[in-house]
C-alpha cells in the first residue's frame, strides 16, 4: 500500500526488557534541490540505481517516533539508537588523550564481539581542533575495525555521509584509518552494545 512499518525497541524500565514499537511511514523521502536522491549512497556510489532505500526509511520512522527530523538531527547518542534498533543495552565510554589503552581495549572487545560501534566527536565549541583534519565536530562516525601497522595502532572509521575524510586515505568514500593517538584527541566518546 506504499507504506513501510519499522519496528523499534523501547526499554520497559519496570521489567528491564525491550518491547516492540511499530512505526508506519510512507515512502516519500527528501531529495536534492535538482530532484536527485539525497539518501542512501552505497559505498560512495550515488547513482539512482544503486542508492539504498532502507536506511532513509528507518531514519524517517525514527524521526516520526521521536517527534521530528529536528528532534533526531540535533545531536544525541548512538547507543540510544543501538538500543532502539537492536533491543540491547547500549554503552557509552568517554575518550580523551591518555586513554589510548582503555579505548583500544573497548573497541577491540566490541568489534571482536561483532557489536555495532560508533565514535562521537567533540561539540562545535571545539571546532578549531578539526581544522584541516577531514574530521568534523559534533558528528558521529561508524567504527568499522582496528588495525596495527608497524607497531602503530589505528581505528578504522566511516563517515556516514559516504564522503569527507582525512586526506591521503584513498578514495573519497568516507572510510579511513586514524592513528589511535589522533583518535583520542579528536573523538570524545565510543558507543557500543553488550553482546
Amino acid at each position: 500500500d506504499g507504506t513501510y512499518t519499522v519496528t523499534f525497541k523501547e526499554k520497559d524500565w519496570s521489567s528491564g526488557r525491550f518491547k516492540d514499537v511499530p512505526i508506519k511511514v510512507d515512502g516519500d523521502l527528501y531529495v536534492r534541490s535538482w530532484g536527485g536522491p539525497l539518501y542512501g549512497a552505497s559505498s560512495g556510489d550515488r547513482s539512482e540505481q544503486n542508492m539504498e532505500l532502507w536506511f532513509p526509511l528507518v531514519e524517517k520512522a525514527y524521526a516520526q517516533w521521536k517527534g521530528s527530523y529536528n528532534e533526531i538531527g540535533s545531536g544525541g547518542l548512538s547507543n540510544d539508537v543501538f538500543e532502539a534498533i537492536l533491543g540491547k543495552d547500549g554503552r557509552f565510554n568517554s575518550v580523551s588523550p591518555g586513554s589510548e589503552d582503555r579505548t583500544w581495549s573497548t573497541i577491540k572487545i566490541a568489534i571482536d564481539g561483532k557489536q555495532p560501534v560508533s565514535a562521537g566527536t567533540h561539540g562545535d565549541d571545539q571546532a578549531a581542533i578539526y581544522t584541516n583534519t577531514g574530521v568534523y565536530a559534533d558528528h558521529s562516525y561508524s567504527v568499522l575495525g582496528y588495525a596495527e601497522h608497524n607497531g602503530e595502532r589505528f581505528v578504522k572509521l566511516r563517515n556516514p555521509w559516504g564522503e569527507s575524510e582525512p586526506a591521503g586515505n584513498g578514495p573519497n568514500d568516507g572510510v579511513f584509518e586514524l592513528k589511535l593517538t589522533d583518535f583520542t584527541r579528536l573523538y570524545s566518546s565510543v558507543m557500543y552494545t553488550n553482546p
